[in-house]
C-alpha cells in the first residue's frame, strides 16, 4: 500500500518525545526525522518536563514511555489529555 501524494494542504504533525533514557530519545528522534509528515517539536526527560514542553509547545502528539520518572506515562497521559483533549498520546514501555 502507498501512502498518499502529499499536498501544499497537509502538514507535518509535530511531536514531543519523553523518555528518561537521551539514547532512546536520540534514536526515536533519527527513526521519525525520516518521516515526511512527523516533527519533533521537543523532548523531555521526566513527567514534569514532559508537561511543561506540552504547555510551552503544543504538539499535535506526544510520544511518552510508559515509565517516565516522577509520575508514570498513564498519569502524565491524563494531565496532558486535560490541557488538550484532541491531542494524542501515544504509550510505549522498554
Amino acid at each position: 500500500m502507498n501512502p498518499e501524494p502529499r499536498t501544499q494542504e497537509s502538514h507535518a504533525h509535530n511531536l514531543v518525545l519523553v523518555d528518561d533514557y537521551p539514547v532512546f530519545r536520540k534514536d526515536r528522534h533519527l527513526l521519525l526525522k525520516e518521516e515526511e509528515d512527523m516533527q519533533v517539536i521537543g523532548e523531555a526527560g521526566d513527567s514534569q518536563t514532559a508537561i511543561d514542553r506540552v504547555r510551552e509547545l503544543s504538539p499535535d502528539v506526544v510520544v511518552m514511555d510508559i515509565t517516565t520518572p516522577n509520575f508514570n506515562g498513564i498519569n502524565v497521559t491524563r494531565q496532558i489529555k486535560t490541557l488538550q483533549r484532541e491531542r494524542d498520546c501515544f504509550l510505549w514501555k522498554n
